[in-house]
């Protein structure tokens, strides 16, 4: 530890003083590759990102096919994510294509229950209940709130 390397180092002697050299060097290239992983780590979830922005819509990502494009396995890429975003990659391309969700049924051309297929939910009832989680509205209610304010701006 570095309290170690000092403490060695006030002493006069120089066979401690190389020692504690020694001791303060590897501490300090440790460090130096934990900050590289990290900025790395940053750099791949911010590409992630960016890529799940540029393809939210495509009803056909999933978490697997994300980390294939990225050449990584899914626990890890998942894991990197999770420790530098503070929420999981699955919630992050859930919470994307909610907010897809949401541009479609303000559009109201496509039924809940088309909605739901098209975003690749087992049912309309998982999917309204996410919207709902997300969003604090059902897709219902949402829908029937849009049309109003279509309606009174027309």
């Amino acid at each position: 530890s570095v309290k170690s390397c000092v403490d060695l180092f006030m002493n006069k002697s120089a066979y401690y003083k190389h020692i504690s050299s020694a001791h303060l060097k590897l501490a300090l290239i440790n460090l130096l590759q934990q900050v590289n992983i990290e900025s790395n780590d940053y750099k791949l979830v911010e590409t992630v990102q960016d890529y799940i922005r540029m393809h939210y819509d495509d009803t056909e990502l999933t978490n697997e096919k994300i980390a294939e494009h990225f050449n990584y396995n899914y626990s890890y890429l998942s894991k990197v994510f999770k420790q530098t975003t503070k929420i999981t990659l699955l919630d992050y391309l859930s919470a994307k294509k909610l907010e897809y969700a949401k541009l479609l049924v303000e559009e109201g051309a496509l039924s809940l229950t088309k909605l739901a297929e098209l975003l690749n939910y087992a049912s309309v009832y998982s999917f309204s209940k996410s919207f709902k989680y997300h969003f604090g509205i059902s897709p219902s209610d949402y829908k029937k709130q849009c049309s109003l304010r279509h309606k009174a701006n027309d």
